[in-house]
């Protein structure tokens, strides 16, 4: 009798198990989406004001540039308004650039890297990297970082046409 109730506790317990299982696999969120280089290529936008084209061809613009953006060259403030500003860039912050792109993987998450042929007036080569991530609503975006990304995002695009 002791057999026979162990071997029952044994099936039940079995399919609790299993009964469970199937009901954490149902109930958690499907697997995001890789973003590949595929996904670049388009306009984005910022909540800044940022405007990002990429083409296909691997060239880029970016147009009202935020100061937000210009925080991403990683130079400290006050040396950046002092010096930097009036030496490189002749005494404006620049609102728009252009260059070349580069898509792919960095040690954790695929990245675009935004090579800079003009910045304003600046005659130095200048280059950023935003990270390419899926927010809560699955939509991809670009994200940049000021210095730690545990700290939170500096600036973010999504696409918008």
């Amino acid at each position: 009798m002791r057999s026979a109730l162990s071997r029952v506790n044994a099936i039940l317990m079995s399919m609790v198990c299993v009964t469970v299982g199937a009901l954490l696999g149902a109930c958690s969120s499907p697997p995001s989406v890789p973003i590949v280089v595929d996904d670049m290529a388009g306009r984005w936008c910022s909540d800044e004001g940022d405007s990002l084209s990429l083409a296909e061809s691997g060239d880029f613009t970016l147009d009202n540039l935020s100061p937000a953006f210009f925080t991403l060259f990683d130079l400290d403030e006050g040396y950046l308004e002092e010096f930097i500003i009036k030496r490189d860039f002749g005494g404006e912050v620049p609102t728009a650039g252009r260059g070349t792109w580069e898509f792919g993987p960095d040690s954790n998450s695929p990245g675009l890297w935004l090579n800079f042929q003009s910045l304003g007036l600046s005659k130095e080569v200048w280059s950023v990297e935003l990270l390419a991530r899926r927010d809560d609503q699955g939509r991809a975006g670009l994200y940049g970082y000021e210095i730690d990304p545990d700290l939170g995002y500096t600036v973010r695009f999504l696409k918008c046409g």
